[in-house]
């Protein structure tokens, strides 16, 4: 938020005085920066990657800023433009479109009323070598653009254009927010989709033929479609919203308004004042409210189920914390919705069904999940392998089948040495079958994995007292 207000700040001074430019960035700035529809790239831990990527974006694009418009240390200006744009690449892939954001800066702001001849030559050129280059390299350049086989280019291109409009309204009008979104190929009929884009292209032609008077209208709308460009284009990504990717392109959203704030600032009509500051009131209880549901993970899964009651990822991670909590009821419940009615054999969902189905103790319907996931247990990974043995001797092991069940968990030893819970189940076994030599010498295994633990200390005593 701070280089935020500081990009803003600058480029607001070109157009209007300083004190409104100071004013103005300000308060934009605190918008973004409790805007909820910024919570998921801040909270959402995996998602750092893309605050860290739109703070060395706009640190460069600033940079670049003040090495054009600047007679100072110009040379320190161009290594950190090139240095932030980097650090922003090495961070996310998307920011490989900040030299046209410097672009943008260069033709919108640095200069909006020179002429346009050589812009064109110079675009046209580039659009020559890039589709030359593209054609050469198509199938590197294909395979490396393309997350998943599962959607064309056109299917994932056609639905992005509802969903770019969802956005810009979420931008404005932050209602709905959660962060599984289910949309797919076919979410949108074909007839909204194409005007979808029309409208797109409306909006662009709109923000050109505004250059002359609104500059910061041209620029802002012209960042927002750049940094969306490489999520929201032609390249199929499996997911096809997520919040998040709008972290970036909400910066160009506050330029396209910062007209209208400068002006609210400038008429010094308390009446008109007022209306930013009672938004960001608004903006600040749900930002709050949704930290609040972020830092508990019944709250955020029972939010995200109400918006999403049939995502199996959503329902998949709502019994998964369920059963962490012991709830074995609930969790076992929402896994029979998934393999039974819907029948589903992933093999995570299958492997956490049986944990929930074995904390009811219900035996007979753990045989028959682990029955599923074993006739495709050669494709699994080594580690949903070993979960899955080490759930067939638990099993084995509660029933009483002891000889049989150190079977399975000495499978999972061999593919995963010193791991604990095999050999804590082990020693179990052997303990209550009367293996006290075994039993020695896996608790001795035991003791060197995790001393300290209860039940390692509780099965020594045992041992000692026999």
């Amino acid at each position: 938020a701070i280089v935020v207000y500081l990009l803003l700040r600058q480029v607001l001074k070109r157009f209007i005085s300083v004190g409104q430019a100071k004013a103005t960035a300000a308060l934009l700035a605190i918008i973004y920066l409790i805007h909820p529809l910024n919570i998921q790239a801040v909270t959402y831990v995996v998602q750092r990657i893309t605050a860290l990527a739109a703070l060395f974006s706009v640190l460069s694009v600033l940079a670049y800023y003040q090495f054009r418009t600047t007679q100072r240390f110009k040379v320190i200006w161009a290594l950190i433009t090139l240095a932030a744009f980097g650090l922003a690449v090495m961070t996310k892939q998307n920011t490989v479109v900040i030299p046209i954001l410097w672009y943008a800066t260069e033709r919108f702001i640095v200069r909006p009323h020179a002429p346009w001849k050589k812009d064109l030559i110079g675009l046209a050129v580039v659009a020559i070598i890039a589709a030359a280059v593209a054609t050469v390299f198509w199938p590197t350049i294909d395979a490396l653009t393309t997350e998943t086989d599962n959607v064309t280019r056109l299917q994932y291109f056609l639905a992005q254009g509802p969903i770019l409009w969802i956005y810009a309204f979420k931008f404005f009008v932050p209602i709905n927010l959660h962060l599984e979104y289910s949309y797919g190929i076919s979410s949108f009929p074909l007839w909204l989709s194409v005007v979808a884009w029309i409208a797109h292209a409306g909006v662009v032609l709109a923000a050109i033929k505004a250059l002359t008077k609104q500059p910061l209208i041209t620029f802002g709308i012209a960042w927002f479609y750049i940094t969306h460009s490489v999520e929201s284009s032609v390249i199929p990504i499996k997911d096809f919203a997520f919040e998040h990717r709008t972290y970036l392109p909400n910066v160009g959203l506050l330029f396209a308004i910062a007209p209208l704030f400068s002006r609210l600032i400038a008429s010094k009509r308390i009446g008109l004042i007022v209306i930013p500051f009672v938004v960001m009131l608004l903006f600040t209880a749900q930002s709050a409210y949704r930290n609040y549901q972020w830092a508990n993970h019944f709250r955020f899964y029972n939010n995200e189920l109400s918006y999403n009651p049939q995502n199996y990822r959503v329902m998949n991670e709502t019994a998964r914390y369920a059963v962490a909590e012991e709830e074995f009821q609930r969790a076992a419940k929402i896994y029979r919705t998934l393999v039974d009615e819907r029948g589903i054999r992933d093999e995570a969902i299958l492997i956490n069904a049986i944990v929930a189905n074995a904390g009811l103790k219900d035996w007979e319907k753990v045989k028959l999940l682990e029955d599923m996931a074993f006739a495709r247990i050669n494709q699994y990974h080594p580690s949903y392998r070993a979960r899955l043995q080490l759930s067939r001797g638990i099993r084995l092991k509660e029933t009483g089948q002891c000889d049989a069940a150190y079977e399975w968990f000495a499978k999972v030893q061999q593919a995963f040495p010193g791991e604990f819970s095999s050999l804590l189940f082990r020693t179990q076994c052997d303990v209550k079958t009367g293996n006290t030599e075994r039993a020695n010498s896996t608790l001795n295994q035991l003791i060197k994995v995790a001393p300290n633990e209860p039940r390692v200390i509780e099965l020594r005593q045992q041992l000692e007292n026999q």
